[in-house]
């Protein structure tokens, strides 16, 4: 039943006030899915499943007010916001749900030029995997607009498509303003077939830009092609500053053999920032990071960090296990604040007499995550029902095991992610 969300209509007319109010509606929730579920690491996908069944209800409704809703939807972001990507969003996915290419062609013809169109063309294609908009993402991949190309690819794991000759030619063409996209979507998509390029253009050697050089090593690394050169640059970026130093330590953690990690994590921890370390051991799933992590759980600055570390490993829930206690009162920090809502504040000692008690049931020739070794099984069973921030983890040592395979696109509609996550485990729909 979605009655309860269809504007009502006034002689076969949309009614604006209604109208806006279900627009603006869709544009808050979908905005707010981004920072409020997708980026917590605690979400699980249920809750994700939830909250976009929400959205897709006002969109349901919003669809009841037909073409005249629609116009109003597109004066709407033509007027009153236009740079916002939001509410392009809604305009587009409106538009999309009408079934007509020539539709939803007008919708991006009249925001192509605005600043937030990009933004939320991929999140039209993270959105609806509807033919319609399958066959828009396959033609905006040779689109002369290159930040609509960028929208395209960056989707096309979420769509099961290739990137075929598109993608190719730009990974064996020169440098172009979109080669570190397609960079990444070669990795993303699985494309060990462009193996050999992708390798050369992480060489240390090659003149390019560092996104370049970091996202060829990515995929090359993803694609169980690591090399020194590879290897070597995503040491670089992780020992950086940074916005992907987090991402290339957690891919490090889980690629370089056991012995080699940790001699390696040692080589680096003066010279990290202390929590991203605590993280890369946790990552590392190795059960010798226990007395460190507990040690590290009496550090008001790190506890948080520590017990997420320790529970990735050994499976602990500190919660579950009633060992969280009230943390001390920090200084004005932004990050420990945001820390602390993420993650409870582990209970040093209790923490230190359950290892005591349990640690002979750890193996450390064994690689673990959240308590078990690592195989198939246990890692489907983490993309179904892990928190965010788990699942993230467990594709990564998926992936690495399988290459070749497509992400499983973790930030797409819920649909599409339960969806691929069935397939994965050979279920029939």
């Amino acid at each position: 039943m979605i009655s309860q969300y269809e504007p009502e209509t006034q002689s076969g007319n949309a009614i604006p006030l209604v109208v806006r109010r279900y627009a603006e509606e869709i544009a808050t929730r979908w905005w707010r899915r981004h920072s409020a579920y997708i980026e917590n690491p605690r979400t699980r996908l249920e809750e994700v499943i939830d909250f976009d069944e929400s959205i897709d209800a006002f969109l349901d409704g919003l669809e009841q007010s037909g073409l005249s809703g629609r116009k109003l939807v597109e004066q709407t972001v033509l007027g009153d916001a236009p740079d916002v990507s939001a509410d392009i969003f809604v305009a587009l996915a409106l538009a999309a749900r009408s079934g007509e290419e020539a539709i939803l062609d007008r919708a991006l013809e009249h925001t192509q030029a605005l600043p937030g169109m990009p933004q939320a063309l991929e999140g039209l294609f993270s959105w609806s995997r509807e033919p319609l908009v399958s066959a828009t993402l396959l033609s905006c991949l040779d689109h002369s607009d290159p930040r609509i190309q960028d929208a395209a690819f960056s989707q096309c794991h979420t769509h099961g498509k290739s990137g075929a000759s598109h993608l190719a030619n730009l990974v064996n063409g020169p440098a172009t303003p979109l080669l570190a996209r397609a960079l990444r979507t070669a990795g993303e998509c699985g494309r060990v077939d462009l193996l050999p390029a992708i390798r050369g253009w992480a060489s240390q050697d090659q003149d390019t830009n560092g996104a370049v050089r970091y996202w060829a090593s990515w995929s090359t690394v993803l694609l169980g092609g690591a090399d020194p050169s590879s290897i070597a640059t995503l040491k670089s970026v992780a020992e950086s500053g940074a916005t992907n130093n987090g991402t290339a330590l957690q891919l490090l953690c889980v690629a370089l053999p056991q012995d080699e990690l940790i001699d390696y994590l040692q080589s680096i921890s003066s010279s990290i920032k202390p929590s991203l370390l605590v993280q890369a051991t946790g990552w590392s799933g190795h059960c010798g990071y226990a007395p460190y992590l507990i040690e590290k759980m009496r550090i008001p600055a790190l506890a948080s960090y520590a017990g997420e570390a320790f529970r990735l490993i050994t499976g602990l829930d500190f919660e579950m296990a009633q060992a969280v206690i009230d943390p001390p009162p920090f200084l004005d920090d932004g990050e420990l604040a945001l820390t602390q809502q993420m993650y409870p504040y582990p209970d040093a000692d209790q923490a230190a007499d359950w290892w005591s008690a349990c640690q002979d049931d750890f193996s450390k020739e064994h690689r673990l995550l959240l308590g078990e070794k690592i195989n198939a099984q246990r890692l489907d069973d983490i993309l179904l029902g892990g928190e965010q921030a788990q699942r993230e983890l467990a594709l990564i040592h998926r992936t690495l095991s399988r290459p070749g395979d497509m992400l499983v696109p973790l930030h797409a509609h819920s649909s599409i992610q339960w969806l691929r996550l069935q397939q994965l485990k050979g279920k029939t729909i």
